[in-house]
């Protein structure tokens, strides 16, 4: 891969991360608010406790709940698109 091809692939991955990122915590946010009325920061990137015990009766009841995931691989993503502009 070429060095200007690879930086704009960089750029690309890095915009990908950036709007999953924005997408993970505009989910997090509007599913936790409607849930149980505060979402909780810790919430945001783990998935254990209280979390999982929320997520998995939003989940019963038919509501896609939040699952971070969607945070961790848009940040490894983004980070692997910053490796490649180097």
């Amino acid at each position: 891969m070429g060095r200007k091809t690879a930086r704009r692939a960089g750029a690309w991955l890095i915009l990908l991360g950036v709007i999953g990122v924005i997408a993970s915590i505009a989910w997090w946010q509007n599913f936790y608010s409607r849930v149980i009325g505060d979402a909780p920061v810790e919430c945001l990137y783990q998935f254990t406790g209280q979390c999982r015990m929320v997520s998995n009766m939003a989940e019963f009841f038919g509501a896609a709940g939040y699952d971070p995931r969607l945070l961790w691989a848009s940040g490894v993503v983004g980070i692997f698109g910053l490796f490649l502009q180097r």
